[in-house]
């Protein structure tokens, strides 16, 4: 995928949890989760994909039962995506 295109969808799903994070006066993101956040988007942004797979990874852990933890399942699937070799992996990331 192109870096332009790539780089367009990790700001996607950046506003996508920036808006997120806002709305869910429910339940509370620790600032920590939003380091985390920030710190696995930019290994992603950096290219070091197998690492910013596991930040995003832990980061699903760490927000089990969150309502929008579905979110980070699309961050983990376009860090294996972006992995080669590793398509069918995404594929079942994805789904």
């Amino acid at each position: 995928m192109r870096p332009a295109v790539t780089a367009f969808m990790v700001f996607l799903i950046g506003s996508l949890w920036t808006t997120t994070l806002a709305s869910a006066q429910s339940m509370e993101i620790s600032s920590q989760i939003r380091q985390d956040f920030d710190e696995a988007s930019r290994l992603y942004e950096e290219r070091s994909y197998a690492r910013a797979e596991a930040a995003f990874r832990r980061l699903h852990e760490q927000m089990a039962g969150h309502p929008r933890s579905s979110l980070i399942l699309f961050n983990i699937g376009r860090a294996i995506e972006a992995q080669p070799g590793r398509e069918a992996d995404a594929i079942a990331a994805y789904e």
